[in-house]
């Protein structure tokens, strides 16, 4: 086995040794990590023939349909009272959704496997590491630990979950260890142009038409720090779009020159308001902000779900931006 670089991969293994099937969950609204990290421990757990189901309250988003085992993803369980739950790139319970989490009721185990900073513990088992870039990196040292040879399908659901956390290898999470990994994946028969291809380089006709509307409700503060986007149920309508299909248009406003922190802020099918937090400034975290409107997420990158109506959302949002930027470090 190789190096040991977290005493609970022990237990981790034990619980996967013990028990003979399991649902594999993640977040709402899952991203690539999500799913690259649910199909990747799908792919390991099918291996050693144990039961799997892959859940998640809302579909796999359209840019992870390419990896191997998407046809596995589901919104609802097939199965009760299955051995384990097993938790990925979660950190709070309550993440996964009320409505699916008050179906599965494991008769064992709950096992959680994640890299947030903020959350609540909640599992019998857990692996966090939040130095790792992805719950995906955690997953590839846990093979690693346990020789578990990565074969190409279990390769290209790491890849994933690793350029879409760390925005292809752009954010300030990127590490020598995340280069390392990328590396030895395409060793293993893993191809980036595919990946970034699905993930990053291809939009539809609505999604560019959507982005165009999105664009045009930039608006910055005063002092140029914060910039912020807004979406609208009737753009999407318009453009025949889904709220999956804004990934990455925050991004814009955060390239905005001299802007520290910026926010997305979006209305939703139920009409609930979902807010993105970005920041730019090593010294503005926003993780902090989005767990005190009921979210989470990393220290640059985070999220949360306000109630409506949209207008009450913004104020609120841009009150909570103001006081982080008025009291970070001034860049004088």
């Amino acid at each position: 086995m190789a190096e040991r670089p977290n005493d609970d991969f022990d237990a981790v293994l034990e619980a996967f040794q013990r028990y003979d099937s399991f649902w594999v969950v993640s977040h709402i609204h899952p991203d690539p990590d999500a799913i690259g990290s649910q199909l990747a421990l799908a792919h390991y757990l099918r291996r050693h023939g144990k039961r799997v189901e892959v859940l998640s309250r809302d579909p796999a988003p359209r840019i992870t349909q390419y990896l191997p085992g998407s046809e596995w993803c589901r919104q609802t369980p097939e199965t009760q009272g299955l051995d384990a739950l097993v938790v990925v790139d979660v950190s709070s319970k309550g993440r996964i959704g009320r409505e699916l989490a008050a179906l599965l009721e494991p008769s064992g185990a709950t096992i959680n496997i994640d890299h947030h900073a903020t959350g609540t513990p909640f599992a019998d088992v857990a692996s966090v590491r939040t130095d790792a870039c992805a719950t995906c990196e955690i997953l590839y040292d846990f093979f690693q630990y346990v020789d578990e040879p990565i074969d190409r399908d279990i390769g290209e659901c790491l890849y994933a979950g690793i350029i879409g956390d760390t925005g292809n290898f752009r954010f300030s999470n990127t590490s020598k260890k995340a280069h390392y990994i990328a590396a030895d994946l395409i060793e293993r028969g893993v191809q980036p142009h595919k990946a970034y291809e699905h993930i990053y380089g291809s939009m539809t006709a609505g999604q560019v038409q959507l982005l165009g509307m999105v664009l045009g409700t930039l608006q910055r503060s005063d002092d140029g720090s914060i910039a912020w986007l807004k979406i609208t149920q009737a753009m999407y309508d318009a453009t025949g779009t889904t709220t999956e299909d804004v990934d990455g248009f925050i991004d814009y406003a955060r390239s905005v020159d001299g802007v520290k922190a910026v926010a997305l802020i979006g209305e939703l099918p139920d009409g609930r308001i979902k807010v993105s937090f970005r920041s730019r400034h090593e010294d503005i975290t926003v993780d902090g902000l989005a767990a005190a409107f009921g979210g989470g997420g990393h220290r640059y990158a985070a999220g949360c779900v306000l109630e409506p109506p949209i207008e009450d959302a913004e104020r609120r949002v841009l009150a909570g931006l103001k006081d982080l930027v008025s009291n970070a470090p001034s860049d004088q």
